[in-house]
């Protein structure tokens, strides 16, 4: 830990004074802000008597709720650290929490608290110290177009459960429909690095001096990303998989251009196409080597500069409490991340499409996990792979030698970090 400790010492201090400047109590009030990630104003009620119920609970305690709309929370929260304006509470996504976390705007909580799913609470540990509580999850199911699958020559039976079985069936498909049977995204947001730990290999593994350190050209991790490079050159993928994001991505199976979409979104489906909605079969996700369904996470942490942060604390775990979880997921159709909370019976309800892929999600929840590798450079990491992926999908270049040059931008990152240096 005493790299971690220079770390602070010598450059954080610097960052949170310069950059985040500070926060002045107004009056005798404690007031705590809590930003959220678009919930207005489907939500509206619910964080209303939520935040009424914890001013009930801390006389002389008020919640400023603040919601901020979807794709704006990393530059609301630069714009505010400049301002000198950081919430005491914050819900980030995945990256956002492992960019400020390792910006060292976060602060860090003591012990580990019971009650939550392990796979959750082990996604809010970056660099070994815990920076946050999980919120409401998600877990992937398969969305199948059984039409179109039978155009292909494939069933809900048949088709693929897993990665590999999907790609030896993938260009057989597309020869006899034109169409593609699967999508992912491999050049934005890359899904290969976590799709790479799921199986078994290891982008990244521990240094034997300790911290972390990149294992990109092992010769088994550059052959399995030779196999979806292959497979995107001979046409069985859209071209979106090089260049698209989470959206493209549900909008080739909306615009039936793709058979199966290993995603949450069915809602979107249904708000879309009615029709398409309807012919459409719910199957559970993807199977990985690693046997545990792959876990988003929507996490609240504490701002680092927080006046009050015992309270900050306390209104972070009011928050993700079974009691106001549970009621989040449902009308949300998310998970839930508090075991407790699993116990009600929206989670195993199969009445409807609907309730019946979130009890798909629910059942594997005790053993899903983050991919996302728990180090604080990671979403830099992944920006890098992304663009020399891209440049070996849309390029006549060679991946072996693009990796190479990714894992040496990898190791002067995590080398950085741990010595408490910039690495930008």
């Amino acid at each position: 830990m005493n790299h971690r400790k220079a770390r602070f010492g010598r450059c954080l201090a610097l960052l949170l004074v310069l950059l985040f400047g500070s926060c002045e109590q107004r009056d005798d009030t404690v007031e705590l802000e809590l930003w959220t990630y678009a919930l207005r104003p489907t939500f509206n009620d619910y964080m209303a008597e939520l935040v009424a119920d914890f001013e009930a609970d801390h006389p002389g305690v008020e919640v400023v709720w603040v919601d901020v709309p979807w794709g704006l929370m990393r530059r609301k929260m630069f714009a505010a650290g400049a301002a000198g304006a950081l919430p005491d509470v914050v819900n980030l996504s995945d990256a956002d929490f492992a960019v400020f976390a390792n910006l060292g705007a976060l602060h860090e909580l003591e012990g580990r608290p019971g009650g939550f799913v392990p796979g959750a609470l082990d996604a809010c540990v970056i660099d070994g110290r815990l920076m946050g509580l999980p919120w409401y999850l998600s877990t992937p199911v398969r969305v199948v177009n059984a039409d179109l699958l039978e155009r292909g020559g494939l069933s809900v039976e048949t088709v693929g459960d897993d990665w590999a079985t999907l790609m030896e069936q993938a260009e057989p498909f597309h020869s006899a429909t034109g169409k593609f049977l699967f999508t992912l995204r491999l050049g934005e947001d890359s899904e290969l690095p976590a799709l790479m730990i799921a199986d078994g290999l290891t982008p990244i593994m521990p240094h034997e001096e300790g911290g972390w350190r990149s294992n990109l050209t092992d010769p088994a991790v550059v052959a399995y990303a030779q196999r979806w490079v292959d497979l995107f050159k001979a046409g069985a993928l859209p071209r979106s998989a090089a260049t698209g994001g989470y959206g493209e991505t549900v909008q080739a199976y909306t615009d039936q251009a793709v058979a199966v979409l290993n995603a949450n979104a069915l809602r979107k489906i249904e708000q879309t196409d009615p029709a398409l909605f309807e012919n459409t079969v719910v199957l559970p996700g993807l199977r990985s080597k690693a046997g545990g369904d792959p876990l988003a996470v929507m996490h609240l942490a504490v701002g680092r500069q927080s006046d009050h942060p015992e309270l900050a604390e306390a209104l972070a775990l009011h928050v993700a409490s079974p009691e106001w979880q549970t009621e989040l997921a449902i009308r949300a159709s998310r998970l839930p991340s508090t075991v407790a909370s699993l116990d009600d019976p929206a989670f195993t309800d199969q009445s409807t499409k609907i309730t019946a892929a979130t009890a798909l999600s629910a059942a594997g929840l005790m053993n899903a996990r983050s991919y996302n590798p728990p180090v604080g450079p990671w979403p830099d990491m992944r920006r890098a792979f992304n663009d020399g992926i891209k440049r070996v999908l849309l390029e006549d270049t060679d991946l072996a030698a693009v990796l190479a040059e990714v894992d040496a931008e990898w190791n002067r990152m995590l080398r950085a970090d741990a010595e408490g240096m910039s690495y930008k």
